[in-house]
């Protein structure tokens, strides 16, 4: 817009006047930049279009201030942030539409998590960018001066200019705390007079602890919680049987009967013996069984295996065919004798 103004006006006084309307932050203001606008450039011939009539066709509320919405939070007019992003996935541009999309999603993860872990070091409560901005009004706010008007409202006279500050609803006449969110000029020169904290009148979205809590998607979900009854326990969608506190605690015993026995009643153990005939070869006194499933005992180790190696295959291989031979060296020699 501003690059189509010049084209058609091109004197400074208007350029000047042209940033002043859009950077107006309430209704007098912008009003007074626009008689001044028709004033740089009066209506002289009826088939030449002045600059106060050029800027009524734009719809105010793309470049002026006064008519943006508050719940934006934001004072930026100029579109250097869109320039920057584009500079920023130039390299993209000519990959196909997904590849560029995941190039995209990856760098700016990356940048992200990589301003999280300088936020994590950072020592404040407001985020460091809005703190340069706040010490910037802090030092308009000394040439301010401040009258009490009621409850906690105040009347602060800057130069020639007058406006009204109210802390409890957070507003200022002049337009710009509404829109920022944060103290201006006027309202800082009325938090310093009462010697509040400037941090509490700064809105939540501008701190740390909301910068650092992210989106939603990245938090885990939680898992599940296993529902546990009196005397069963849910173990990957089957009910298992839980196993009480003495059942976890007794041992097995071994006897040298055969079968297994049940443990007297309220100790809580089993008691068990191995017969050769059902547990183990041998004697019943031999046999045991291992608690593998029982606390505080190991199961047994797996015996090893020996693996056959080339050499021994072939040697029994030369030993077969040496008994092959001598065999049939026997029947020959019978044969020949009968």
């Amino acid at each position: 817009m501003q690059e189509n103004f010049k084209k058609k006006y091109k004197t400074n006084l208007l350029k000047d006047l042209f940033w002043r309307a859009a950077s107006s932050a309430n209704k007098p203001d912008f009003e007074m930049c626009k008689k001044r606008v028709e004033l740089a450039d009066p209506k002289i011939d009826e088939n030449v279009k002045i600059a106060a009539e050029w800027l009524r066709e734009v719809p105010f509320q793309h470049w002026c201030m006064d008519y943006f919405r508050t719940s934006c939070k934001s004072d930026i007019l100029v579109n250097n942030l869109c320039q920057s992003f584009n500079n920023y996935i130039l390299k993209a541009r000519d990959k196909p539409i997904i590849s560029m999309i995941e190039w995209i999603r990856t760098r700016l993860m990356s940048r992200i998590q990589m301003k999280k872990e300088g936020m994590f070091k950072y020592v404040g409560v407001v985020c460091p960018n809005i703190l340069k901005k706040i010490n910037k009004q802090s030092e308009v706010a000394r040439n301010c001066t401040t009258r009490f008007r009621g409850g906690m409202e105040f009347e602060v006279d800057h130069l020639l200019d007058k406006y009204v500050v109210d802390l409890d609803r957070k507003t200022c006449t002049c337009g710009m705390y509404q829109l920022n969110r944060y103290p201006c000029c006027y309202a800082y020169a009325t938090i310093a007079n009462k010697r509040n904290d400037v941090e509490d009148y700064v809105d939540v979205c501008y701190k740390k602890k909301t910068y650092l809590k992210g989106p939603v998607a990245d938090q885990v979900p939680e898992a599940p919680q296993q529902t546990k009854n009196a005397t069963t326990q849910q173990i990957d969608g089957f009910d298992a049987p839980k196993p009480t506190q003495a059942s976890q605690s007794a041992p097995i015993a071994a006897g040298s009967s055969g079968g297994i026995s049940a443990a007297p009643a309220g100790s809580g153990g089993i008691s068990a013996a191995t017969a050769g005939s059902e547990f183990g070869s041998g004697s019943g006194s031999e046999g045991t069984i291992a608690a593998t499933n029982t606390p505080g005992n190991k199961p047994a180790p797996k015996k090893k295996t020996k693996r056959t190696s080339i050499s021994d295959v072939l040697k029994n291989i030369r030993t077969r065919d040496l008994k092959r031979g001598q065999e049939s060296r026997m029947f020959v020699v019978v044969g020949f004798v009968v």
